[in-house]
């Protein structure tokens, strides 16, 4: 059984649109990067103000964090960056999609096998190209 890479995008889905198609995601062996709870909190702050009610951004931000607390978090380090300069099979690849795919590249090479879920169809793509599994 390989770990499952959540990037941003699946986090979001199931968080602030309420997906439950994901949930069953979320469920076994996380792993994502330290970027995932910083891309989390910029989106909340995006939401125009005044249309969501403070107390569901409050219990947004409480279920995300609830959920990045189970997850094992990966560092981004100098391996990852450069990595993430790098060319991908799909392009273009925005900066922070690269440094998800780089983050889940160094796992599976060094660690153990990686399933990302995403459900932006770019990192997706580039996902199944590099040998990943992809959900959902």
């Amino acid at each position: 059984m390989s770990v499952v890479y959540v990037e941003t995008s699946a986090l979001l889905r199931l968080v602030l649109e309420k997906d439950p198609a994901l949930e069953p995601h979320f469920a076994g062996d996380l792993l994502t990067s330290r970027l995932t709870a910083v891309e989390f909190e910029r989106a909340l702050r995006r939401r125009p103000p005044g249309r969501v009610p403070l107390e569901e951004i409050e219990r947004m931000r409480s279920r995300c964090r609830k959920l990045l607390r189970a997850t094992r978090e990966f560092a981004v380090d100098e391996e990852v960056l450069q990595i993430a300069a790098g060319p991908f099979p799909v392009e273009p690849v925005r900066s922070l999609d690269a440094v998800h795919l780089a983050s889940a590249m160094v796992w599976n090479k060094q660690v153990e096998p990686v399933t990302m879920l995403s459900c932006d169809d770019r990192v997706r793509r580039n996902a199944a190209a590099l040998g990943l599994g992809v959900v959902p």
